[in-house]
């Protein structure tokens, strides 16, 4: 009987871990590639419900975020193109295409920016992965010299005289 009864209880702890296994294996809702989180620093550690353990990402459907001035936002439109050029070879152009204009400002070095989404149009580069810095340009109507010169002077005036 003693026999028996350590023989039951060895099974029910192996259940147990078994129950445990199925349980801890992690699947991520998406297909896609591991772009935050090292599983070196997860092993033999626990974690909570809901605590952050990798972030995975679809890397074929990439944004860009642009931050523009407060001053320029009124010129963007969602649909107009432009290009992004990565800090590391500003030589290389990537058409991009305004998807989406956040409608809240968020205040950075001392102005005003909003974050305009942007995806990228045409075959996507292996070497454009999230975290990525450059520089956008985003193609606006064509303005006379004399309007671009001007206009921030004439903007700064309205402001002062309050008209």
């Amino acid at each position: 009987r003693i026999a028996r009864a350590k023989a039951d209880q060895a099974k029910a702890k192996m259940d147990m871990m078994h129950l445990q296994i199925d349980r801890s294996t992690l699947t991520a809702p998406i297909a896609g590639t591991i772009i935050r989180g090292d599983l070196r620093d997860k092993l033999g550690a626990t974690l909570k419900m809901g605590d952050e353990m990798f972030i995975v990402a679809d890397l074929n459907t990439i944004t860009v975020r642009a931050k523009v001035d407060d001053r320029d936002i009124s010129f963007i439109r969602v649909g107009q193109t432009g290009e992004v050029s990565p800090k590391s070879n500003p030589s290389l152009k990537v058409p991009i295409k305004v998807r989406q204009i956040v409608p809240l400002a968020q205040a950075t070095d001392g102005s005003n920016t909003f974050e305009v989404r942007c995806e990228l149009v045409g075959e996507s580069q292996p070497w454009f992965l999230p975290g990525l810095e450059g520089q956008v340009k985003l193609n606006t109507e064509t303005k006379s010299f004399a309007w671009i010169a001007s206009r921030r002077i004439v903007d700064q005036l309205r402001v002062w005289l309050w008209w």
